[in-house]
């Protein structure tokens, strides 16, 4: 949170063929769904079967309210799903948002969240999850690099015209006057 995430959205879903859907919850619904994904107990035939279901119902959820031909999911939690999500969805690109980490923990701490997790309020708790976050990210580079895009969100105020122009080249899209 507090990275970007609505500006990046608003610039991408800016093109005629992306749709923004906002913070939607619908992937987070899908995992409740399909719990069986977190049982230690089941094969790892069953929790691929299992990782497959999820994105499926999600998938599905999304394109019956969807008119565009992509859409933008801009929850700041996918996160922690980015390996599910790159490698049951072989065309999906993630734009992960950067920003200054100082402003970015400040903006939290500063900002009360409804029903706010505790880390937003306790500036020690905050730059532990932020290192944590950026240590996942990181890892998820190193599988995924090809597929992941950094919007820093700095670079993008200073220089916008070469930013759109690199974002819309990772997601094969052609640039539009709008």
């Amino acid at each position: 949170p507090r990275s970007g995430t609505t500006l990046i959205e608003q610039i991408i879903s800016s093109h005629s063929q992306v749709e923004a859907e906002g913070e939607i919850l619908d992937l987070r619904e899908s995992f409740r769904t399909h719990g069986e994904i977190l049982n230690s107990d089941i094969s790892a035939d069953d929790k691929a079967s299992a990782c497959v279901a999820v994105m499926t119902a999600y998938l599905d959820k999304l394109r019956a309210r969807q008119k565009a031909t992509y859409f933008t999911d801009k929850m700041p939690y996918n996160f922690m799903f980015v390996g599910l999500i790159l490698s049951v969805m072989p065309n999906a690109k993630v734009i992960h948002c950067t920003r200054d980490p100082l402003e970015t923990c400040f903006s939290i701490y500063k900002q009360n969240f409804a029903g706010s997790p505790a880390y937003t309020n306790d500036l020690t708790e905050l730059g532990q999850y932020y290192i944590a976050y950026k240590d996942m990210m990181k890892h998820w580079q190193n599988l995924f690099g090809d597929r992941i895009y950094e919007a820093n969100y700095e670079a993008m105020v200073d220089n916008s015209e070469h930013e759109i122009n690199n974002l819309l080249a990772f997601c094969h899209l052609e640039s539009e006057d709008g």
